[in-house]
């Protein structure tokens, strides 16, 4: 967590006022931040979520790795630091990655039809599964 303080001003300290804003927030931030909600556990059922998704801003592979589903961007910065999808329950997961990120901590949910992964929502956004593993 960061603080900017931008002042229009001779006479003011910004920096006095960030270290006002980090006590009055920071710890209340700070926990906030390291409270996690209880995990789900693993279902196998998940698995058939894996496969090669593509959208309009290129192809994500969701790939089962050491019993948890993870999505590497063949093409982009993290295949060898993938993006780790937290389970959530109901077909919905969350971007977890240990270097954050700008996806970490967004949901992902799944839409089946016939009990087939078709689609990948993320936000708003979706993107199409072409090809199961």
């Amino acid at each position: 967590m960061g603080v900017i303080v931008l002042t229009n001003t001779n006479d003011s300290n910004p920096d006095d006022i960030a270290q006002q804003l980090m006590a009055t927030v920071g710890q209340a931030t700070a926990k906030a931040a390291m409270a996690k909600p209880a995990s789900v556990a693993w279902d196998s059922a998940w698995e058939r979520f894996a496969g090669l998704y593509r959208g309009r801003f290129g192809d994500q592979q969701v790939v089962l790795l050491n019993g948890k589903l993870v999505i590497i961007m063949p093409n982009g910065p993290n295949v060898d630091d993938p993006v780790t999808l937290e389970p959530l329950g109901s077909g919905r997961f969350r971007f977890v990655a240990p270097t954050g990120g700008g996806v970490v901590g967004e949901v992902v949910r799944f839409v089946e039809e016939n009990g087939r992964p078709m689609r990948m929502y993320i936000g708003d956004s979706w993107i199409d599964r072409v090809r199961a593993p």
